[in-house]
């Protein structure tokens, strides 16, 4: 959340350490990550603008030689070239001012950075390059199944819980097979686990309670809480969660009709 918060803030204010100052610190950080598959939130992946790196090999490190490169030194070259770099960026920038400073019809928009997004897109534009933005809609339909496994057990918790506070241990038995018994379908920690095939929960991969309540708890922390959801009923609810004694109690607040209008 916090990560989150700063991607789309303009100014983080927090408390120095050790002190009783509150300071006020513009956020003016590109922010960069690189991995393997990296899996976000809901919230994080519409923050992201992706770069997809396809090697066309397993082992790029160790398969290609030195002279399928054509700057074997990158790092070294960059540096040595860095005025040459930066002069390239100008002149792009340049021209982009004076073409107007605008953006092509059609060119795309990331929501909540909608001044990155029309001063990229209208640099790229003027100088040719195409395909900003491009891979977004694929990139946030691979949440798709996800988005549709946290529908699914929202669903099934507001139906047997509502909006009473309950334990992760709650959740887990909600998940029982409709009509079966969640006392028979859960049993101790070296049972085995049998949810309802309908909800579709894929992240719940193991056989044992005590296995089964650890990932369906970091589901819940790192996929779906503090999000806002609209139920089949049509009840919009909000997840939240805190910790009692040791153990991690969730809770759907549904949201005052006054709210829901007044947006």
């Amino acid at each position: 959340p916090d990560l989150a918060a700063a991607l789309t803030a303009g100014t983080w204010s927090d408390r120095i350490l050790g002190q009783s100052t509150t300071v006020n610190i513009p956020i003016n950080t590109t922010f960069i990550m690189a991995g393997n598959r990296i899996r976000f939130s809901k919230d994080m992946m519409r923050r992201n603008v992706p770069i997809y790196m396809n090697a066309a090999t397993p082992n790029p490190s160790s398969d290609r030689t030195e002279d399928f490169y054509k700057h074997p030194m990158l790092h070294d070259w960059v540096i040595e070239h860095r005025a040459t770099l930066v002069w390239a960026c100008h002149v792009m920038i340049k021209a982009w001012v004076q073409n107007g400073n605008g953006m092509q019809a059609g060119s795309a928009m990331l929501q909540s950075f909608n001044s990155y997004s029309r001063v990229m897109s209208g640099i790229l534009d003027t100088a040719g390059i195409t395909g900003f933005l491009a891979n977004r809609d694929a990139y946030m339909e691979e949440r798709g199944d996800e988005a549709a496994t946290g529908a699914n057990l929202i669903n099934r918790v507001w139906e047997k819980c509502g909006e009473d506070e309950k334990t992760t241990n709650d959740w887990l038995d909600a998940c029982a097979p409709t009509g079966g018994s969640a006392l028979s379908a859960f049993g101790g920690s070296g049972k085995e686990v049998n949810i309802d095939p309908s909800l579709e929960l894929h992240f719940i991969t193991s056989t044992t309670r005590n296995g089964a309540l650890q990932q369906l708890a970091k589901y819940v922390g790192h996929e779906l809480q503090g999000g806002t959801y609209i139920t089949d009923c049509g009840a919009e609810v909000t997840l939240t969660r805190r910790r009692v004694h040791n153990q991690w109690k969730y809770q759907l607040k549904r949201e005052p009709r006054w709210k829901r209008v007044g947006r």
